[in-house]
């Protein structure tokens, strides 16, 4: 699957900052690959982790950042990859805690997978958003989301590809969350 653009549009007002310090794309589209030598040299190149039509907005209605639908979505649409540093819950902990201390927001996302195997241990799954994320990261928390989670693995892949899904229809600059819980 190749990736698709996501821009990042809008402009948070005063006095908050433009955009949050330190991210790797933050403020540059993702284009995919076939398009990278015709777009504007601030375009970057994600790899494929975005796989629809999406973009990072300021939703001032929530006074922050979200990831919002770039065309109509349907109901099982794969969205965007999870991605960041695979870290453990220790180094998780100790990364968050130097977040809050400078004042960061953090983008830790843990995923806990259960074997139809009850005698098989749950294999658990942590990523670090923070610096070296993809879009996905600015998707928000909804108790009624528009999006899950969804750990997939292909033959012999040790660590699983973490997708948002479309679990309900999305319009075109509807936001896409998923339940944080």
């Amino acid at each position: 699957l190749g990736g698709r653009p996501a821009p990042c549009v809008g402009r948070p007002p005063p006095p908050i900052a433009p955009f949050p310090g330190g991210f790797r794309y933050a403020n540059r589209a993702v284009v995919p690959p076939e398009r990278a030598a015709a777009a504007a040299p601030f375009l970057q190149t994600t790899g494929g982790d975005v796989y629809a039509e999406v973009a990072v907005a300021w939703l001032a209605a929530r006074s922050c950042w979200g990831l919002v639908a770039g065309e109509d979505l349907e109901a099982g649409t794969a969205v965007c990859a999870y991605t960041g540093d695979v870290v453990s819950r220790a180094a998780a902990r100790a990364r968050e805690d130097a977040d809050h201390a400078a004042g960061r927001p953090t983008y830790i996302l843990a995923v806990v997978e259960h074997s139809r195997d009850a005698s098989l241990p749950a294999w658990r799954t942590v990523i670090d958003a923070t610096d070296r994320g993809g879009v996905a990261r600015f998707a928000n928390h909804s108790c009624e989301p528009t999006c899950d989670v969804v750990a997939a693995r292909a033959r012999y892949q040790l660590l699983p590809t973490l997708s948002l899904v479309v679990v309900a229809d999305v319009v075109k600059g509807g936001e896409l969350t998923f339940d944080y819980a």
